[in-house]
């Protein structure tokens, strides 16, 4: 038989089949990284202003909420999955994150207390899956976005932290903080 004989058209679907067909691609796993749209250098202080410079970026070709810009049958199954999307800057950038599968990587650890601290205590809350990244010699800092994120996102569930050797550029950036502050780099964990 040829195969416009047996196959049938996504619209010529049962209206249940297509519902779970958009249910699934829309809830695959996701992650989006955060990051700021320009470089703020090395250090772990923000203000309010540098939360218009936030942007998420959804990790791999397309987040699976792409899915339901593809009709108004996906888009209805979207907003019913995902009541609240999240504006988090005046450049009206929406995301459509449905918080039971994504993962939030909040990137390395001075652009993790920057981001992280200027969120507002309702959207911390809505964190349940989040990552970040420490350079081996960083412990302490570990401790405290930890904390931080532990302590700020009561729905928190998973919580990921990837320790990675330490490079060139995190040498340098310690070989000028211990000469600024010795006391500080010289601390054992």
């Amino acid at each position: 038989m040829s195969t416009d004989k047996t196959f049938q058209l996504f619209p010529r679907l049962p209206p249940e089949l297509r519902q779970q067909i958009w249910r699934h691609a829309l809830l695959a796993p996701a992650v989006w990284f955060a990051t700021f749209l320009y470089n703020l250098g090395h250090g772990c202080r923000w203000d309010p202003d540098q939360r218009q410079q936030f942007a998420l970026i959804p990790v791999g070709p397309a987040p699976p909420t792409a899915a339901g810009f593809a009709c108004r049958e996906a888009r209805r199954e979207m907003e019913s999955l995902i009541t609240n999307p999240w504006r988090f800057n005046d450049r009206g950038q929406l995301c459509w994150i449905h918080w039971e599968t994504t993962v939030i990587h909040l990137g390395r650890y001075d652009n993790a207390i920057r981001f992280y601290g200027a969120l507002h205590g309702h959207e911390k809350a809505w964190f349940k899956h989040v990552a970040f990244e420490f350079p081996s010699w960083c412990r302490g800092g570990v401790m405290l976005i930890s904390g931080r994120v532990a302590l700020g996102s009561p729905n928190l569930r998973t919580l990921i932290v990837h320790m990675r050797a330490v490079d060139n550029a995190d040498t340098e950036w310690e070989d000028a903080q211990h000469a600024q502050r010795p006391s500080m780099i010289d601390v054992q964990f």
